[in-house]
């Protein structure tokens, strides 16, 4: 995100769509901070666990990813922070600082935590088995900010699941000269500009300035 409002600076771009982004994208990690915060009492001296670096699924960018503000955001609260990413974490390692310990599969990311952060789409992680990582963490907490697991069957294992907020059906005055707006997706942990078809990801349930039935129709 850094690097795109750079660059938009430096050909006289309007930047208040990036820089709302940009906003957002903080504002979202900072929610994602406080929820972890809200399970756990604090997140000082708590181990935490993140699934997923890039911004959305099937890239290896970690540009605009709330998850890398969220891992930020968690070292400066007291944390220690595992993580795991498919294909970003050379990417990310640019980005953050050495206090990160990179895994080398989710199961990996899960041992030992008191939370364990779904923050980037990748289905694979539907896919995961479950009662192997309830027996690595810490505390069975897995906060699903993608909403991408069956947290029914999470619960029934013994899971504390928490999710985000669904989408709302969008109203007529929310769609005006459709052609010729912006769009700020949070998708995949992060916010991106375009249409909907950018988005990248299976059923991601992604909020936006408008919802996903507004933007189907751009």
């Amino acid at each position: 995100m850094e690097s795109i409002t750079g660059l938009a600076r430096e050909n006289h771009v309007d930047l208040k769509v990036l820089n709302a982004a940009r906003e957002v994208n903080l504002k979202l990690a900072g929610r994602l901070m406080q929820k972890v915060a809200d399970a756990l009492n604090t997140v000082q001296n708590k181990d935490v666990g993140i699934l997923g670096l890039a911004f959305k699924p099937n890239t290896n960018s970690v540009a605009g990813s709330a998850s890398l503000q969220l891992a930020q955001n968690l070292l400066a609260g007291g944390a220690r922070v595992r993580a795991y990413d498919p294909v970003a974490i050379p990417d990310a390692r640019l980005q953050l600082n050495g206090k990160v310990k990179y895994c080398e599969s989710a199961y990996g990311a899960a041992e030992g935590v008191d939370a364990l952060i779904v923050a980037t789409g990748w289905p694979e992680f539907r896919t995961l088995d479950f009662t192997k990582i309830r027996h690595l963490v810490k505390q069975p907490i897995i906060i699903d900010t993608k909403n991408l697991l069956d947290s029914s069957r999470l619960r029934a294992m013994g899971f504390q699941v928490m999710g985000v907020d669904g989408s709302r059906p969008c109203r007529a005055s929310e769609v005006r000269n459709p052609a010729a707006i912006a769009i700020i997706v949070i998708c995949g942990g992060s916010s991106s500009i375009g249409r909907a078809s950018d988005c990248g990801s299976d059923g991601c349930g992604f909020n936006s300035r408008l919802p996903p039935q507004c933007l189907s129709e751009l």
